[in-house]
């Protein structure tokens, strides 16, 4: 469950640590080059030559599609996901049944490493009465992997399979797992320029809508002696569809000479469905005897989730088109999303577990990209 307390709290933190770091920027920085609002056309560096201006396309109509006006870019990413509760194992240092047992146990998990993606921008400026209209896509997948092997006296335990169909104590030799993430997002966003900060600061608050696609899929083996041997065999798969309502805004200082200082700070609010698959397989040889375990998931969630950016960004205006270079750290922040269940029991209580969701799914890293306006 989200406490909407810790929630205000961080919104707060960020709000402040914004502020203070763009007054920072603003004392150190301020150099008087910004008198044309900081027109991205205008290089204080170099004074504008009125006979080539940066844009010489003038509105259309004053409230209508004006001509030109696009801006398209990409991003690179280079994030790191962090999910709760991706532990598959314990190892004890002995066995933890023995009578009078004295044994440290360690929970072994699965952790993602950096891994690229990408995200494509287009932005519609001044499309209806000083509203811009963009739209992102991304893209990002990730896959982690590990493994576990007691050397006697040490004892593993999986954490993973169902408590009601497990491998007795003692028995297991090999505990293997993975976890894959695939993340893909959109949004289509309204901005509008508020006119209030000084010729140097632009503040653009936005709305819209925001949808996510959320793959994952655990896999986990298990190998011991039951009789002669056994197996234990665990396919999880899970797809997250949410679409809701995004809400924030984009804050750039300008530094001087084409270079800016930006931050952006969004939180969304998504309703989706989850729909997810556990299947659990045990061998026992030689005969073999085979049970195949399979239990499904299809029920409605609520997902928020709030993002972070800043960075650096340098534009130049060349053959009356602009070019913009930016590059910063980001984090992105989703609740209550699936999660694998954990099965405790067998006989009546069977498909008692936890609950299908609940986990906590953070991306963070380093983005960088280019934009061109035309």
């Amino acid at each position: 469950m989200i406490n909407s307390s810790f929630l205000k709290r961080v919104i707060t933190f960020f709000a402040a640590c914004v502020l203070c770091t763009t007054m920072t920027f603003a004392d150190y920085y301020n150099t008087d080059c910004c008198p044309q609002r900081c027109d991205p056309c205008y290089n204080p560096c170099k004074p504008p030559d009125p006979c080539d201006p940066c844009d010489p396309c003038d509105p259309c109509d004053p409230c209508g599609f004006s001509c030109g006006g696009f801006e398209v870019g990409a991003d690179f990413i280079f994030w790191q996901p962090c999910f709760n509760d991706l532990d598959y194992a314990i190892l004890f240092s002995a066995d933890p049944n023995s009578s009078g047992a004295t044994a440290h146990g360690q929970y072994k998990y699965l952790s993602h490493c950096f891994d690229p993606g990408f995200r494509f921008r287009v932005r519609k400026v001044d499309a209806w009465c000083d509203w811009d209209i963009s739209g992102s896509y991304t893209y990002f997948w990730s896959k982690a992997s590990d493994e576990t092997r007691p050397v006697s006296p040490e004892e593993a335990f999986s954490t993973l399979n169902h408590g009601g169909f497990n491998l007795d104590d003692g028995s297991i030799t090999l505990i293997e797992a993975s976890h894959s993430v695939r993340y893909q997002s959109f949004d289509v966003l309204f901005h509008y320029e508020i006119d209030c900060c000084g010729p140097c600061h632009t503040l653009t608050p936005f709305w819209g809508i925001e949808g996510i696609k959320l793959e994952q899929l655990t896999h986990s083996h298990t190998e011991g002696t039951l009789s002669t041997s056994a197996t234990y065999d665990i396919n999880w798969d899970s797809e997250l569809l949410g679409l809701g309502l995004k809400l924030g805004t984009d804050y750039n200082y300008d530094l001087g000479c084409g270079l800016g200082w930006f931050t952006r700070a969004s939180v969304t609010v998504l309703a989706g469905r989850n729909e997810s698959t556990n299947q659990q397989i045990r061998t026992v040889n030689p005969t073999p005897t085979i049970t195949d375990l399979t239990f499904k998931t299809c029920d409605c969630v609520c997902v928020p989730g709030f993002h972070l950016m800043a960075g650096l960004s340098y534009e130049k205006c060349w053959c009356d088109k602009t070019f913009k270079a930016r590059i910063g750290y980001e984090f992105l922040d989703w609740w209550n999303v699936p999660q694998i269940r954990r099965f405790l029991d067998s006989g009546a209580d069977i498909g008692i577990s936890t609950g299908s969701s609940g986990s906590n799914l953070g991306l963070h890293g380093l983005f960088a990209g280019f934009d061109v306006g035309f």
